[in-house]
């Protein structure tokens, strides 16, 4: 999870945290900020995330975020 973590404060987003839940729902991250986490993934990684592996759910936590990042990364 430290890479979710990493990433977060790579954006400017230090208030985000390991513990929260329903990040998208809840408001506390918004669209800009899953374009610029993706974006700073892909620069981290070298590797574009296609966009199949990106859904709602996938940002709700930083256990899903991270599960959709082992996914898109293996192409799977």
């Amino acid at each position: 999870m430290e890479i979710v973590e990493k990433l977060f404060q790579e954006i400017g987003r230090e208030d985000v945290t390991r513990d929260m839940e329903d990040l998208l729902e809840d408001g506390i991250i918004d669209s800009v900020d899953v374009i610029a986490f993706l974006s700073a993934a892909e620069k981290y990684y070298n590797k574009p995330i296609s966009a199949d592996f990106i859904e709602f759910d996938s940002f709700s936590n930083f256990a899903n975020i991270r599960a959709m990042l082992d996914r898109a990364l293996q192409g799977q």
